[in-house]
């Protein structure tokens, strides 16, 4: 019990340092999530957000994050709601910690418990995720538990969960897929009425069931088939290099296994097989999106720990070399992964602060009501959040936007991407817009227009970005 609270204490510690990196909130969409609860603190359930005018957030809205967004409601009681948001955002990657060392100990001899800590740590793409403020990492740890309760045949907590999880987060069907891999067909059907409980008694009921058909179905099938829509970076495949650099302690631990398991061929535990197997599932989808090695790496983490703890019962003495190569491999990750979280807080920091200042410029400036452009459809995020008394297009997803008018979401891309001859007439007679922001690094192209067209006028501009009248 010492040694499980030791590294359980190390692991807080070390996302505490993490998440003060930077003095700013990780990513955009913790922003977003802070705010709603906000909100939600003053307003109560939330039935239209009409900050996001030209998407279904005004006319069919469902908080599809509602359950994170009522956690985070005491996080939004200070002075500053973006420091209760990196607060909640530390203890939502310790939750996620908490649950992999613990579940991971049902499964492994106490030897592996520390490996399991500190294979958490060896990934600064993984961190870089989970250490942001969103919903999907309360689910990620949820899932660890709700698999070990699968695998240990708890049907009221597979249903309590599986309840839980529908409340809280898109990725919910997997619990499914868990009880697929298993074969726990009673489990199934008793997940599955927690799932459908869920989504029937819905606080935004049954605008819920369209949201899933449109950010769990849609935007999934998109991510596989480019040239739709234009999704967020975690959508986006690592690159082959990338990958390796990010995540080396991957194709090293199947190695490993592959290797040990040919020379050694010790008894592989049905519990070590269906870890590996969602990792597995995980690692393939992976290839398409991003966002799915790192929903995935906790269970490969377990499932190489799992499979370790297999073979020491069939070499039953480690070889010493091993572990020490083992452990200087680890270190070596560490280091690393240390070093380049370091260098993503302050890049993180300088990106968050330009935005903070435009929008808190836009606050001061722009009259209440205004209908602001952004040649980014992620940027409300943050401008939703500094400055909620303007509305914008779209918010957290293109797919609200695109489904709901197509016409209008291409022209508002071709105006955002300057293959608009005359983004003027568009922005002031069709959107009826009078201020707009356009970032530098995408978005290069319509910046040179509206610097080249008198009839723009840069308020404010900086090395990110152009704030611009019309």
């Amino acid at each position: 019990m010492r040694l499980l609270l030791g590294i359980l204490l190390s692991g807080w510690l070390g996302l505490l340092f993490l998440q003060w990196l930077t003095p700013t909130i990780w990513g955009a969409d913790g922003y977003f999530h802070i705010r709603l609860a906000e909100m939600i603190k003053h307003q109560g359930l939330l039935k239209t957000l009409p900050q996001a005018q030209l998407s279904y957030f005004t006319d069919r809205f469902s908080d599809k994050d509602w359950l994170y967004h009522l956690s985070l409601v005491p996080f939004s009681l200070g002075k500053n709601i973006f420091v209760g948001a990196k607060w909640a955002a530390w203890l939502g990657s310790a939750w996620l910690y908490s649950s992999l060392v613990i579940v991971s100990s049902f499964y492994t001899p106490w030897q592996f418990w520390p490996i399991t800590g500190a294979l958490f740590f060896v990934s600064d793409h993984f961190l870089r995720t989970i250490v942001a403020p969103r919903p999907m990492i309360l689910a990620m740890g949820l899932g660890l538990w709700i698999v070990h309760w699968l695998i240990q045949k708890k049907g009221k907590l597979v249903f309590v969960g599986s309840f839980i999880y529908g409340w809280l987060h898109l990725t919910a069907p997997l619990v499914l897929v868990y009880g697929l891999i298993m074969k726990r067909w009673k489990l199934i059907l008793v997940a599955g009425l927690g799932l459908l409980l869920a989504m029937v008694i819905y606080p935004n009921f049954p605008n819920n069931w369209f949201y899933f058909y449109l950010n769990g179905i849609l935007v999934p099938f998109f991510a596989v088939r480019w040239g739709v829509l234009e999704l967020g970076a975690e959508f986006f495949p690592l690159g082959w290099q990338q990958y390796l650099s990010s995540y080396f302690i991957i194709p090293a631990g199947l190695i490993v296994m592959l290797l040990t398991k040919v020379w050694q061929k010790p008894k592989i535990t049905r519990n070590t097989q269906i870890w590996w197997l969602i990792s597995a599932i995980f690692l393939i989808m992976g290839i398409k999106s991003q966002r799915y090695i790192a929903h995935g790496f906790p269970f490969f983490i377990l499932s190489l720990t799992s499979f370790l703890g297999d073979l020491r019962k069939k070499v039953g003495r480690w070889n010493d070399g091993a572990i020490l190569l083992g452990i200087v491999l680890i270190f070596l990750l560490l280091g690393r992964s240390l070093q380049q979280m370091v260098l993503r807080g302050k890049s993180e920091n300088f990106v968050n602060t330009h935005y903070e200042q435009v929008g808190n410029w836009l606050k001061d400036n722009v009259p209440k009501g205004e209908l602001i452009f952004t040649a980014n459809w992620s940027d409300p995020q943050y401008f939703i959040a500094i400055n909620p008394d303007n509305n914008y297009f779209v918010a957290m997803d293109p797919v609200y936007m695109w489904h709901k008018d197509k016409k209008v979401y291409q022209q508002y891309r071709q105006v955002a991407l300057g293959q608009d001859k005359n983004p003027y007439s568009t922005l002031k007679n069709g959107f009826k817009v009078n201020y707009g922001y356009a970032g530098k690094l995408y978005f290069w192209a319509l910046v040179d227009q509206l610097k080249k067209d008198s009839r723009f006028e840069v308020m404010k501009e900086d090395s990110l970005g152009v704030i611009f009248k019309l």
